[in-house]
């Protein structure tokens, strides 16, 4: 059963509509570098989260992963906790899937995969957001998962499939998982808000540069150069701000992706997996937004990722993923 063997992979799919982001950013770790290409410091300003909250808005999400296309619809809600005014919930709601390119699947994997997601849009996680830095945890992780290994097992018949399914149950239930799952759901906030609060921008048609902070996919984290550029207003739309965001891993993105793979591999066979193996790896992160000048509000985010490892004496591992979210906000 095909489907089984993808499942720790589709689980990031489906836990949150917005979150297949192995590469995070981590702005509170920015220190600042300018980069001259015509920016000055007097025309510089500062960027100021100033959403209303509540907010409220309906997305529409185009992405394409592994070469498949699909369009996803979902609202987002911002509101204070009742249980704490320093901070605010994030929670999303109402997932519909209009279009998904299903590849090779059969109808059994397609009617499985349906109702991994029914489970999972009755158990989101939500965030909790920290009104005066933006820093923001997951809270039911956990309980996604949980949801999609209930669906599994009432679906796993034959003992192979069951065979397969423990070890899928073992891997999703690790620690290793739930970090990375819990530092995944927080991507779409951080390329929503997060980002963009804070900066300090250049003049329009300018860049600066930066230091950041980049995790791997394969798990793991390390430093990255960012380039800020403002793009100006979209044509008729004053109110509004064109900016792109891009991280691009530095040289010790191989050390630290084999030292973290390395950790995953049984003891017997660690000694021979060693940077030797491997050639480079390059890592990049675009985020190009849209935004209005005085909130912040987001009206378009599009998120480009690409990863390249490459092997001795072997053709490189490329990926690509694309994530495009458009905005309605609401009154609430």
């Amino acid at each position: 059963m095909a489907i089984l063997s993808n499942m720790t992979s589709r689980l990031k799919t489906f836990l949150l509509p917005a979150c297949l982001a192995p590469l995070s950013l981590l702005p509170s770790q920015q220190t600042t570098a300018p980069h001259s290409k015509g920016s000055s410091g007097s025309s510089m300003t500062t960027l100021r989260f100033s959403w209303p909250i509540p907010a409220r808005a309906s997305i529409i999400e185009e992405s394409l992963k592994r070469g498949r296309k699909a369009v996803t619809s979902y609202k987002f809600r911002l509101s204070p906790d009742p249980k704490n005014p320093a901070r605010w919930i994030g929670r999303i709601s109402d997932i519909k899937v209009l279009k998904m390119d299903t590849g090779k699947a059969n109808a059994q994997q397609i009617a499985l995969s349906k109702k991994i997601l029914t489970a999972i849009s009755s158990a989101l996680p939500t965030l909790s957001i920290q009104a005066s830095t933006l820093e923001a945890k997951t809270q039911g992780v956990q309980k996604g998962i949980d949801a999609v290994l209930k669906v599994l097992k009432e679906n796993t018949k034959s003992p192979k499939e069951q065979k397969i399914l423990q070890t899928i149950e073992k891997s999703m239930k690790s620690k290793a998982m739930l970090r990375n799952l819990q530092e995944s759901s927080l991507f779409f906030w951080k390329a929503w808000a997060g980002v963009w609060n804070g900066l300090t921008l250049p003049a329009e048609g300018s860049s600066r540069s930066f230091k950041g902070v980049m995790y791997y996919p394969t798990g793991g984290q390390g430093s990255c150069k960012v380039t800020l550029t403002q793009l100006g207003s979209p044509k008729g739309k004053p109110q509004w701000i064109r900016l792109k965001y891009r991280q691009d891993s530095d040289s010790t993105a191989l050390k630290q992706i084999v030292q973290t793979m390395k950790a995953s591999i049984p003891a017997p066979y660690r000694d021979r997996f060693n940077e030797g193996l491997f050639e480079s790896a390059k890592l990049s992160v675009t985020i190009t937004a849209t935004l209005d000048r005085k909130t912040l509000l987001p009206q378009r985010v599009l998120v480009e990722k690409d990863s390249e490892i490459k092997p001795k004496n072997r053709p490189a591992s490329k990926r690509f993923e694309r994530r495009d979210y458009r905005f309605h906000w609401e009154k609430d």
